[in-house]
């Protein structure tokens, strides 16, 4: 069965890497959650998402397989052609961001609307982060963080909560 003509609703992504801060960061950390650079150096050469990510992405730009040679087509393309080449290859046709998580790093929503139609996943902590710092009471938080829901953002298709990260699910 060929499904590569279905446009793809991808529900859970996460902002692009700013150009600036991806140059600092070696190219196999994504595929990893580990932060030290010689445990990423080590051991994602053989993360299989890794591997197969290398012979994907070389394929659509017709280089070798290698973080050198991929490295060269970011640098030649630069960041919007690149992203749009990926964004268009891939078929999507929707995509809902969490925007929650280092924010500071990342593209903005209104960067990735060039490419395809967004949609915000809110992180209930963040916003709750957000609103608690201006606020001098428990009911002046619960009242803003009601207002801040209801209505909802127009832009907002989901929430998303990250207190098991924080607690645990306990």
């Amino acid at each position: 069965m060929d499904l590569e003509g279905i446009p793809v609703v991808d529900h859970h992504a996460h902002n692009i890497v700013r150009p600036e801060v991806m140059a600092t960061i070696p190219y196999a950390a994504p595929f990893s959650e580990a932060l030290d650079p010689e445990t990423v150096a080590r051991f994602v050469p053989d993360v299989l998402a890794y591997r197969r990510s290398l012979r994907d992405l070389a394929e659509l730009f017709g280089v070798e397989a290698s973080e050198e040679a991929l490295l060269g087509v970011r640098h030649d393309l630069g960041h919007e052609t690149l992203a749009r080449r990926c964004f268009e290859a891939a078929n999507i046709e929707a995509l809902y961001l969490d925007d929650g998580f280092a924010k500071d790093l990342l593209e903005p929503l209104s960067w990735h609307r060039k490419f395809v139609p967004v949609k915000r996943i809110l992180r209930l902590e963040v916003l709750a982060q957000d609103i608690i710092a201006g606020c001098d009471s428990l009911s002046a938080f619960l009242d803003a963080f009601r207002a801040a829901l209801d209505p909802l953002p127009a832009d907002v298709v989901s929430f998303k909560s990250i207190a098991a990260y924080r607690t645990g699910l306990q």
